[in-house]
């Protein structure tokens, strides 16, 4: 994969290919503008209520929502600059201005942060497990790495160099990116499962079981768009990153997915799901009629669930510790 062709003549017999990935990118990106505040405004009206969350869960959140209206603001900018005010000069539509090279870092600073709640949660799940979180630690790493290698590349990068000594071909951590993303996603869905699998096994009514259920919908509805999104830009990237901006158009929108994913989640737990998630309180003793089904219940935990004013108990069993977080 090369930049060669990113030169104003190649870019006028082909506008589509470029013009039409900065539209579809600024209107994707507004209706997940919209989606992200209608999450974000369920999220911090239930704190206003008095839900509590932790201080690192409302930190992320505000974070995150800071550098998506930064990014926004940006796709916008760089839409009114392109089509507006330079309409027809071929040459500002590849111009590499500095617009164009924050856009990984924060499509990156979006992401991180939901990876990393994500992972601390898988190792929560599996009672902190160090052999759990050095392998997921390690795949965001990774991730955060070659993306820091990939906008130090890009920030070498000027309009007189594309077209005068375009490089014939780009780095490797260019793909490494979506390579570490995608890699833990499914990691963290695969734990995550796992876990509801097992709590599942061991649940003793109807209404356990419903729970589960629900959960394992909501985290799949969670973390596979993400990771079909990156999925998509590294086949792009691969098949036709030389030729237009179409890889470009579908990186832009993974960092807001993950912020949705991560507000889905967060606002699930109570309203979608009707209950809270499990918190670990304290070694139960399970009394079955049968030895077997003792014996899967004794690594587990007893859980309250929650539903509207109402108190229910709801005996399933998970391996999760309580850490403070509230999730």
């Amino acid at each position: 994969m090369s930049v060669a062709n990113f030169t104003p003549g190649y870019v006028m017999k082909h506008p589509d290919d470029f013009l039409g990935p900065i539209v579809a990118g600024a209107i994707i990106q507004a209706i997940e503008l919209g989606i992200i505040v209608n999450q974000a405004l369920q999220f911090f009206s239930r704190i206003a209520a008095g839900k509590k969350e932790s201080r690192y869960v409302v930190a992320t959140a505000i974070i995150t929502l800071m550098i998506m209206m930064l990014q926004t603001s940006l796709i916008f900018s760089n839409l009114y600059r392109v089509v507006v005010k330079n309409f027809g000069n071929w040459v500002t539509v590849i111009n590499v201005n500095w617009m164009f090279k924050v856009d990984p870092l924060l499509m990156g600073l979006m992401a991180a942060p939901v990876q990393a709640f994500y992972v601390r949660r898988c190792w929560l799940v599996v009672g902190k497990k160090w052999f759990v979180l050095l392998p997921l630690s390690c795949l965001l790493g990774g991730a955060v790495i070659s993306l820091l290698c990939v906008t130090g590349y890009v920030f070498t990068m000027s309009q007189a160099k594309i077209i005068l000594h375009p490089d014939q071909k780009l780095p490797s951590y260019f793909i490494l990116f979506y390579v570490f993303s995608v890699s833990l996603d499914l990691s963290v869905t695969g734990i995550m499962l796992w876990y509801m699998l097992q709590a599942k096994a061991v649940a003793i009514s109807k209404r356990t079981i419903e729970i589960l259920r629900r959960l394992t919908f909501t985290m799949w509805e969670a973390v596979i768009p993400p990771s079909i999104c990156a999925i998509i830009a590294m086949c792009l990237f691969l098949t036709r990153g030389e030729n237009d901006f179409w890889e470009v158009f579908v990186q832009g929108g993974i960092g807001k997915l993950y912020i949705i994913s991560f507000f889905t989640v967060l606002n699930g737990r109570p309203t979608t799901l009707g209950a809270e998630l499990p918190t670990h309180v304290s070694s139960a003793t399970a009394s079955t009629s049968t030895a077997s089904h003792n014996k899967k219940l004794q690594s587990f935990t007893s859980i309250k669930f929650l539903k509207g004013s109402r108190n229910s108990d709801t005996q399933i069993k998970v391996n999760v510790d309580d850490d403070g977080s509230g999730y």
